[in-house]
């Protein structure tokens, strides 16, 4: 696998067809589900379908992280315009609490600031998900409005926070290790 972006203690590397089984864990654990808002598992032809789009779009970065060269998770950029992009991303449960998803998404960040001169990024989080809430603001980015019970889920509506970061306030200080 080749090296897209490399950091203190992850790489960044192209999503392949061989993270195909990488890809099917948030859709179909209970616990990713969840955070994600999928509702329905996922089979090998819609990821299939799924790495398709994603590969072959101008306006996405899909990217593996890697640590001690085993797979952990993904970040990716996605609905990006010449001004602004969307950011989202997960590890995998057991690569949690180290920082390694923190830095990861600042490699991602600094990227889409530095090299496709991006203006703003935003990303949407569930009100229940404070892990994903303290990651952005450790990078930053800024809680700019809720979109009040949006989500439903297990029965319940559930609010989604917004957040967002522009180039000005970016710092990739984060990533000096």
């Amino acid at each position: 696998m080749s090296t897209f972006l490399r950091g203190p203690r992850v790489e960044l590397q192209p999503l392949e067809s061989d993270h195909h089984e990488l890809l099917k864990h948030p859709r179909n654990d209970p616990a990713f589900r969840r955070s994600f808002g999928y509702r329905q598992p996922w089979n090998d032809t819609r990821i299939e379908e799924f790495y398709e789009q994603s590969t072959d779009s101008d306006d996405s970065v899909n990217l593996v992280v890697v640590y001690d060269e085993t797979p952990i998770g993904a970040v990716v950029c996605f609905n990006m315009t010449n001004t602004e992009g969307t950011l989202a991303y997960w590890l995998d449960e057991a690569a949690r609490g180290d920082g390694l998803a923190t830095e990861a998404v600042a490699l991602l960040v600094e990227y889409c600031f530095s090299t496709r001169r991006l203006h703003r990024l935003h990303a949407d989080v569930f009100e229940t998900n404070d892990p994903s809430q303290q990651l952005l603001e450790r990078l930053g980015f800024t809680h700019e409005g809720t979109k009040r019970e949006a989500h439903f889920w297990d029965g319940e509506f559930h609010d989604i926070y917004g957040y967002g970061l522009l180039a000005s306030e970016w710092t990739a200080d984060i990533l000096d290790g």
